[in-house]
Order: structure tokens, then sequence, then C-alpha cells
């Protein structure tokens, strides 16, 4: 959540309609705010804000103007007991939203493997995805712990799924070549050793274009530090009125180094 809210962003998304503020009418004080804080960000963002850090001080102060309770008291609520998962549930409920199962994380993976991974395998980025099929199947996503393993589990299954696929297109002659490659000594059906490494580990060694063009370049700046550090200093510009390049005038020493 950003921490910066300007007052019609407030009045646009942060204030109680009437059917929320009849959900508070059995609470007062801390619990009636806390209330209130975690009703608007799950009906914002789907899911439950993790700390009470996690809400701008802007939000909570526009909140704490509705329900007629001083803001100071947003920091007595407690996160931790039972009184919040009952809200939690409560806030579900009247969302219309239910807790993720297992087999929903399962169709989470599903989903992201056919539509999303195969085009996106950033973690922040599949994860954002995944909070908004959450929010489009009514669930509440599971704990960013557990989201995480899901979204490393699709992208695990992808990779082993891809790697297969190649395999197969490359046949048993290919595949033999590639084993060539990592083998570290000729047994081991090895194209090419040296220094008891295997072939792919040479090629890895060598420096390539690239590098030799980089190494050139720090070579060539190092050289031209080191001229410079021991070049004669210039003279000073002559002051005089005459100038060198009148006859008969000499504004520099005679030997000059350069």
């Amino acid at each position: 959540m950003k921490r910066q809210w300007d007052e019609d962003e407030l009045a646009e998304q942060w204030m109680l309609a009437l059917d929320e503020l009849a959900l508070l009418a059995n609470k007062a004080g801390p619990t009636r705010l806390g209330f209130a804080v975690l009703l608007k960000v799950f009906e914002r963002d789907g899911r439950f804000p993790r700390s009470r850090q996690e809400v701008a001080s802007a939000v909570v102060v526009h909140l704490a103007k509705q329900v007629g309770v001083p803001a100071e008291q947003y920091l007595q609520y407690d996160w931790r007991g039972r009184t919040i998962k009952y809200h939690r549930a409560q806030i579900r409920g009247f969302c219309g939203f239910r807790e993720a199962t297992v087999q929903d994380g399962e169709a989470l993976v599903v989903w992201l493997l056919e539509h999303q991974v195969p085009h996106e395998q950033r973690l922040e980025q599949l994860r954002e995805v995944a909070y908004g099929w959450c929010r489009g199947n009514r669930l509440e996503p599971p704990t960013p712990d557990r989201l995480e393993r899901l979204i490393r589990s699709a992208l695990r299954t992808y990779d082993e799924r891809l790697c297969r696929a190649v395999l197969q297109r490359l046949g048993p002659e290919g595949q033999a070549r590639l084993d060539g490659l990592i083998a570290a000594s000729p047994e081991d059906g090895s194209e090419a050793v040296e220094d008891g490494r295997s072939l792919l580990a040479v090629l890895k060694a060598d420096p390539g274009v690239h590098q030799l063009h980089q190494a050139w370049r720090a070579a060539m700046r190092a050289s031209l530090a080191v001229s410079a550090k021991h070049a004669p200093s210039r003279p000073a510009k002559c002051s005089s009125v005459k100038c060198r390049y009148q006859p008969g005038h000499r504004c520099l020493p005679r030997s000059r180094p350069w």
C-alpha cells in the first residue's frame, strides 16, 4: 500500500458505506477502528494487511474520523488473538469470499503454468497476478510464504517440462553429445578434456570477445592514467603584454621538455 494519499483519493476509496457501518454497530474503541481498517483494506486489495504498519497513517486517520474513534487507539488493536480471526471471518462472509484450500492452491499452480509462466518468470510479477486470480475467484489468498511456494512450484514444473521437451527433440544422439560436454574424462565419453576439466568447463573459462574487449579498454585507461601522472606540467600562460608569437619576446623558458 502506498504511504501518501490526498483528500480526493481518501474520499473515493476509503469511505464507509451504510451497510459497512452497520457491521460496526456492536463494536467500540480499538476493536471498532481495527475492524474498519481490515474491512476497507480487504475490499480494496482482496487480502488483509499483514501488520498494522502496512496501512498508511492517512488512511487510519480518515477511517477513525468516520467511526468516531481516536486514531491513536488503532495501535491498541490486537493482531494476534481470537478477535482478529473472528473479524476476518466476518469480513470474508460480508464480501462473499472464502479461505483458499489445498485444492485452490493446486488450481492456481495449473493456471500459472498454462497462462502466465510461459511468458513471465519474475517472482514479483507472478505474485501480483496470483493475487488477482484469487480475487477473481473470491478467495482470500494463502499466506505470503505459501503463495511463494506455489509460484516456485509452478516455475519448477515449467522448467522440468521444458527440459523434457528439449531432450525429446534432441534424440539419443543429441543427448549423448551433451553428455560428452559435461564429462570430466575420456572414459565418460568426453569429446575433449583439458587439465582434468570437462569441455563445457573449458568453454566457460574462455573470456570471449566481449570480456577481452572490456579488458583491453581497462588496460588502455590504466596506461593513459600512468602517462598523465608522469607527464611534465605545462607552464602557466604568460601574463606579459607581449607573447611568444611576437618577434623578440620569449615568454617560456628556453629548455622545455615538450
